[in-house]
């Protein structure tokens, strides 16, 4: 059986590391990017089967991320990844 690959996108190194040991114990294979960017670029490297994308990152943040992320693979030709939106944080008052 293949194994699925998950990129995890957030800023905060504590989450990369948890997140990729939980997924790793149940035998994912994970790799982990700390900005929009980097996972723009990872993405051009490399295919994922999921993306773990946080919503407030630095610069780039997560919400414009996932635009360029579904832009890219809306060509009939590009691999699509499952994305999901995380964010620990609320602005409700």
């Amino acid at each position: 059986m293949k194994t699925s690959r998950i990129l995890i996108v957030d800023d905060e190194p504590l989450i990369r590391q948890s997140l990729a040991g939980v997924l790793e114990d149940e035998r994912y294979e994970t790799n982990s990017v700390e900005s929009g960017e980097a996972c723009q670029e990872e993405l051009t490297r490399a295919s994922y089967d999921l993306v773990l994308l946080d919503v407030w990152l630095p610069g780039m943040d997560g919400l414009e991320t996932l635009a360029r992320i579904q832009d890219r693979f809306r060509s009939p030709t590009g691999r699509r990844s499952s994305l999901f939106r995380a964010t620990a944080q609320s602005r409700r008052p």
